[in-house]
């Protein structure tokens, strides 16, 4: 899934006649945050085997913050669909019950 993600994201990035306005662009930003976690976490994992298989690394909660952001990219549909957008609304309502 992340490799379709990310191909998907190079292939928009390659077709883009006006590369400034791709970066610019903010959902560009959110794709790319989004898919980040996961080749970070593949680096990460090789070096650790690398490395030692005795010291572990606490930077996992990072990754799981990082990966939240995948929901985001969900996010992005809501402007397609109604549900999305209700669903979206209810969160967003409901912060601070959620984050505990």
């Amino acid at each position: 899934c992340i490799i379709v993600f990310t191909v998907e994201l190079l292939g928009r990035f390659i077709c883009c006649p006006d590369k400034s306005i791709f970066l610019r662009n903010i959902m560009n930003w959110i794709d790319f945050i989004t898919i980040l976690p996961y080749f970070i976490q593949l680096i990460t994992e090789s070096a650790e085997e690398t490395l030692s298989a005795n010291k572990k690394n606490n930077n996992t909660q990072a990754l799981v913050i990082l990966r939240v952001l995948r929901v985001v990219r969900i996010l992005k549909l809501a402007r397609h669909s109604k549900g999305i957008i209700i669903v979206t609304k209810t969160l967003t309502s409901s912060i601070n019950e959620l984050a505990l």
